[in-house]
């Protein structure tokens, strides 16, 4: 595979990895009585529109999947992966991400996977409690790039030829597990329906990169007969998988067994309130706060001990059959790089949410609960900046969610995050106490792929009683 079909397979795959996001789609708290359960991740006090009892367990479960990047449209990726052409499968999608190149270039991906979710209401039915246990599975990656590593991964070095440039990619990625216990009450105050909640998680870190200096820098000689590279590589990374004996090859170790490794610890907790008042309702949130340990030997930093490097190219000799052989060049054999064992902390990402609804015809469904046919409303979901979260994502929508008897629900959304407007819709229903819900809030994916460069989609399954 040449360097040309080479890059394109890496963007892609780096594509479909995942923006950092929120734990549910934004869309879940847009008065959807089908994936009320869903939005109480982003808001524990959504628990009070579950019912008497919710089940989810796999494989009938709950997915949120995001992806965005800055160099490729959905249509590029379409054509790359549907050519039988290997020529133009791997040189328009080049030329495409070549013209689209930015001063910082981003690939964001996230997934979300509900595997067990139990809600029960008990108590009172003016003043009920509501309680849930949830086993849930996120990944979040994003991966970022300067101008000149792009330009120089996509045309090769010959152009720089004579000169010096940087070279700065940032890699970070989290992989945790958690299971959590939410409780919420609804209390009554003055014609004010209030629900405070809280969820509490045990977390379980699977995989974490973080890069914290990644700043190279490589001159081409003149004429092409040697490169020099200078500067420093750093961070950290760790997990279930051993990444010292990975890069610690040369060190001695009867142990060569690179999965038996302890998962990272640690605790987080959501809050939550809602506020209705006749045809208002207000929803407050503050969650993913929390923070995973990764130590021991699921722990370690990573630097790059040779800080300057000359390659002078491959040693090329034919063998006794009259073929060529070349010696072969490692990477990180060049830059030396050593793992050191060393404790270190994973925030989880923190994020503020909040959703305003007005709704119109209030109805009773057949099993008590009050809903209203017509809903118009604004959601926001804020991240808040931390060592291993370095953005800020902000995502907001403005929607209107139509339902029917509390079983059958339609909407559809104006919303914009990470800086790219979009529209989104849902649907979903209820037959025989299964809930089936489906949404996107990405169609100008399929209006413009040749515009849009994000994907998003979101399923539910699962049992009312």
């Amino acid at each position: 595979m040449t360097i040309k079909h080479t890059i394109p397979f890496l963007l892609a795959a780096a594509f479909l990895a995942k923006p950092a996001g929120a734990q549910a789609p934004i869309q879940s708290m847009n008065a959807n009585p089908v994936m009320a359960d869903e939005a109480s991740f982003l808001n524990p006090a959504y628990l009070k529109n579950t019912g008497r009892l919710r089940v989810n367990i796999a494989p009938f479960l709950n997915g949120h999947i995001q992806a965005a990047n800055s160099l490729l449209s959905t249509n590029d990726l379409i054509n790359m992966f549907k050519s039988g052409d290997e020529e133009s499968a791997g040189s328009r999608p080049i030329s495409r991400a070549i013209s689209n190149i930015q001063s910082q270039n981003t690939v964001n991906a996230m997934l979300d996977l509900t595997l067990l979710h139990v809600t029960s209401q008990f108590g009172s039915a003016n003043n009920p409690w509501h309680a849930g246990f949830s086993v849930r599975q996120h990944i979040q990656s994003q991966v970022k790039a300067n101008d000149e590593f792009l330009r120089l991964l996509f045309e090769g070095n010959k152009q720089y030829a004579g000169t010096s440039i940087s070279i700065e990619p940032r890699i970070n990625m989290l992989s945790y597990a958690d299971f959590g216990f939410s409780l919420s009450k609804t209390l009554t105050v003055s014609g004010f329906r209030i629900t405070p909640a809280v969820r509490l998680r045990y977390l379980l870190g699977e995989g974490v990169i973080h890069t914290n200096q990644t700043a190279l820098t490589l001159y081409t000689e003149e004429n092409g007969e040697y490169l020099d590279v200078s500067g420093q590589l750093d961070g950290y990374a760790g997990g279930v998988i051993n990444i010292g004996k990975i890069i610690n090859v040369d060190d001695d170790s009867e142990d060569d067994d690179i999965s038996r490794t302890p998962a990272g610890k640690g605790i987080g907790f959501d809050l939550g309130v809602t506020i209705e008042y006749k045809n208002l309702s207000l929803s407050l949130a503050s969650i993913d706060n929390g923070k995973i340990k990764f130590k021991d030997e699921s722990a370690w930093y990573i630097s790059s001990q040779n800080t300057s490097y000359r390659w002078e190219g491959y040693d090329i000799s034919a063998d006794i059959n009259g073929q060529e052989a070349s010696g072969n060049f490692s990477p990180f054999d060049s830059l030396d790089l050593k793992a050191i064992q060393e404790d270190f902390t994973v925030k989880i990402g923190s994020k503020f949410t909040v959703n305003a609804n007005y709704g119109l015809k209030k109805k009773t469904d057949k099993k008590g609960m009050s809903y209203f046919n017509h809903n118009v409303g604004f959601s926001m979901i804020a991240g808040a900046k931390s060592r291993f979260n370095p953005e800020k994502p902000n995502w907001m929508t403005i929607y209107y969610q139509y339902n029917l008897a509390n079983h059958l629900t339609l909407g559809v959304n104006y919303n914009k995050c990470l800086g790219a407007g979009d529209i989104g819709a849902n649907f979903g229903f209820r037959v025989a106490g299964l809930n089936i819900g489906l949404g996107s809030n990405s169609l100008l994916a399929l209006l413009n792929p040749d515009k849009s460069r994000k994907a998003n989609a979101f399923f539910h399954l699962g049992f009312a009683f």
